[in-house]
């Protein structure tokens, strides 16, 4: 078959990308089954080698940005082990296994230390009772066997290795922990293998003969029919498992995908299973048959972004998530649990090359939880601290803390650990320590810089920092351990005396500079390893001219800077290759534009500007366009808010008032109703700033 010109760089047979699936079903004492409730999505990007971290909202499933690691060279695949307290990633062309600890509190990840997996490894399978790890090495044509430490995940290979046909690209265990199944692109068959469950080693069966190219594989719930994505036939192989041997009889005919089938999954109900199709960018679903295994189309097939690689179906057996290479996004879809159909549930941008999603499941859904509101107080030095109550958003009496500075404004590391303040009118930014039981602070550095901080905007990662000046853009590193800045970078920015606002994407992709006078929005991509370069990208321009701040959107589609001289907001589209801006849109307000926020759902944008009201506005999911919706009046013009993490909470300093005041916000309009208020003893308070955990 012909593959399209954007796919033909990849699927060079011996050095391409094929899907491999986390199997880590493979037994039948794999934990407890209730524990099917999503909490965290880990996505494995082949082009900036790291992976990605989101948290999941298991009522909608859209996915939340909660950071990214570096992986090796090129990460081909993910995993989890059935307790999700490991995470795994073949790296295809460093030629080694990253491994990870997930806090299973928060879904972040603390890097191990890699496994050798010889030349191309680029699949990975655990089996169900999380004692071994199953790669399949390209280049070796075998499949490696790794015995997992229970305490700290770490591999250990056994050995011998089992042999396999030409180029190996994909594996699969059953739930029984008995048999795996490996699909050989170079000779475009099945390999079988029995599974000593003492020592986790494989003795090889017959292989059988698939379709062209079988790039995915996968087993049924209940043991009984394997399948497999054939990538160049454009079809799906199905077989019956014997049950006692694990040999494989195929059911002919081969069942019809779309064009260049990648990926194969099956819900864990076993009612449904789902194919993503690269060069037609869409995933197919059917129903299987319990009896026989044979599978019917359910039409139309949903629509993905670009260059779908890889399909997964969550825990809970209520969605299904397409990672997009392409288009660098994963879209998320709900299951009809009727017809098995899909219908669409949101995207959300990826880092560069998503290429395979692992998901861990638990007993509680996820939830943000706001801990500390910090406000800082330029004209009394100093800066005073709120504990939050989570479940109306009322906020205690302050805790005081004196500086012998005045603070520009504070900004909260994404660990909650670390907060960092720069001093206004002196080229310098401290750093403290939080205290994670009342928000206090202690101060552990006080960093010299070479020009006077202006915004400051920290990665979701917490690794990288971005700084404007007089001059331009600094980018700095984080050591995560001591939160010192490190390795400063300048870049400098023509006529950058206007420099007002800078803002860096959830996905930590790129970062946004506004500046005043000239009109541009300046655009960097933002290299990942090793607190690496910021590169220029092409300048964009706000509508009204004069943009003061910009805001990026959960999903890391969408733009929005608000316009001083315009006295409008423009909404941008994010090219998510490159991170420019296209502008679509413009809101005109009734006076001068000051600053954007956006609703951690994606669903509203806030507008602050002159005038003694606070509009909302809804976000269009598809194009980012903003409706006018409800507008709260207030007592006077709104200086600074903030919304919480969990989206319930919106906080408000007003000019010329010494009175912090709570909004409930409503989850289906978006609308503000006053909750509570607190009186911060001054009229001058700045920057408000909110700290979190995740539960």
């Amino acid at each position: 078959m012909e593959i399209s010109v954007r796919l033909a760089a990849g699927l060079m047979l011996m050095s391409g990308l094929v899907f491999a699936a986390c199997d880590s079903s493979g037994s039948s004492d794999s934990g407890d089954s209730t524990q099917n409730i999503p909490r965290f999505a880990y996505a494995a990007n082949y082009d900036d080698d790291t992976i990605s971290c989101y948290t999941v909202d298991a009522g909608t499933g859209r996915l939340r940005h909660n950071g990214y690691v570096e992986a090796g060279t090129n990460p081909r695949s993910v995993c989890a082990d059935p307790w999700g307290r490991f995470l795994y990633a073949p790296n295809r062309n460093s030629g080694d296994i990253s491994v990870y600890t997930i806090d299973q509190a928060t879904g972040r990840l603390t890097a191990g230390t890699a496994a050798d997996a010889g030349e191309g490894p680029v699949s990975i399978a655990i089996d169900g009772a999380g004692k071994f790890a199953y790669v399949t090495n390209s280049v070796y044509h075998n499949i490696t066997v790794y015995a997992i430490d229970p305490d700290s995940g770490q591999l250990t290979e056994q050995f011998p290795s089992a042999p396999a046909k030409s180029t190996p690209y994909c594996i699969a265990l059953d739930p029984f922990g008995k048999f795996a199944y490996a699909g050989n692109i170079g000779t475009n068959n099945i390999s079988v293998y029995s599974i000593d469950r003492n020592t986790g080693l494989l003795t090889p069966g017959e292989a059988v003969a698939s379709g062209a190219y079988p790039v995915s594989v996968c087993v049924h719930p209940n043991g009984r029919f394997l399948y497999s994505a054939n990538a160049d036939s454009d079809n799906i192989s199905v077989y019956r498992i014997d049950r006692s041997t694990g040999a494989l009889t195929e059911s002919l005919p081969r069942v019809v995908t779309g064009d260049t089938p990648y990926s194969v999954a099956i819900d864990p109900s076993g009612r449904f299973l789902y194919t993503a199709n690269a060069n037609s960018d869409n995933v197919s679903a059917y129903v299987i048959n319990q009896e026989t295994g044979v599978l019917a189309e359910v039409l139309p097939r949903a629509e993905t972004g670009d260059t779908p690689y890889s399909v997964t179906a969550d825990p809970s057996g209520r969605f299904v998530y397409s990672s997009n290479r392409g288009s660098c996004t994963v879209s998320a879809f709900e299951i009809n649990q009727e017809t098995g159909g899909l219908a669409p549930a949101g995207t959300i941008t990826g880092r560069n090359g998503p290429l395979a999603l692992a998901m861990v499941a638990g007993e509680k859904a996820v939830r943000h939880i706001p801990t500390f509101l910090y406000v800082t107080v330029t004209d009394d030095d100093s800066i005073l601290v709120y504990s939050v109550d989570d479940t109306n958003g009322s906020l205690a009496t302050a805790t005081a803390i004196s500086l012998e500075y005045a603070p520009r404004s504070l900004h909260v590391d994404p660990s909650g650990r670390f907060a960092y303040v720069p001093e206004e009118g002196s080229p310098a930014v401290h750093v403290y320590e939080i205290d994670g039981a009342d928000g206090s602070l202690t101060e552990r550095y006080d960093i010299a810089t070479s020009y006077d901080p202006q915004a400051f905007a920290i990665d979701p990662s917490g690794m990288i920092a971005c700084m404007t000046h007089e001059v331009g853009i600094s980018r700095v590193g984080i050591n995560s351990v001591s939160g010192y800045l490190t390795g400063w970078r300048e870049y400098t920015i023509t006529g950058s005396d206007y420099l007002t606002d800078c803002e860096i994407d959830p996905s930590g992709r790129f970062a946004y500079v506004t500046q005043m006078v000239s009109t541009n929005i300046h655009v960097y991509a933002i290299d990942p390893g090793s607190w690496g370069e910021l590169t220029a990208q092409t300048a964009a321009t706000a509508t009204g001219g004069d943009p003061v701040s910009i805001a990026v959107d959960p999903s890391g589609r969408f733009a929005y800077s608000a316009n001083s001289a315009g006295l409008d907001v423009s909404v941008f589209t994010i090219d998510q290759a490159t991170g420019e801006l296209t502008a679509d849109d413009s809101v005109v307000l009734g006076g001068t534009a000051r600053s954007v926020i956006v609703h951690p759902s994606g669903g509203f944008a806030y507008v602050m500007y002159e005038s003694s009201s606070l509009p909302v506005y809804a976000i269009d999911q598809d194009t980012g366009t903003l409706a006018a919706g409800p507008v709260l009046t207030t007592p006077s013009v709104p200086e600074y808010t903030v919304i919480d993490p969990s989206g319930r909470f919106l906080y408000m300093a007003n000019r010329d008032s010494s009175v912090i005041r709570t909004y409930a916000i409503n989850a289906d309009t978006g609308a503000l109703a006053a909750s509570s208020t607190v009186d911060t003893a001054t009229t001058n308070a700045k920057k408000l700033t909110i700290s979190w955990t995740i539960k």
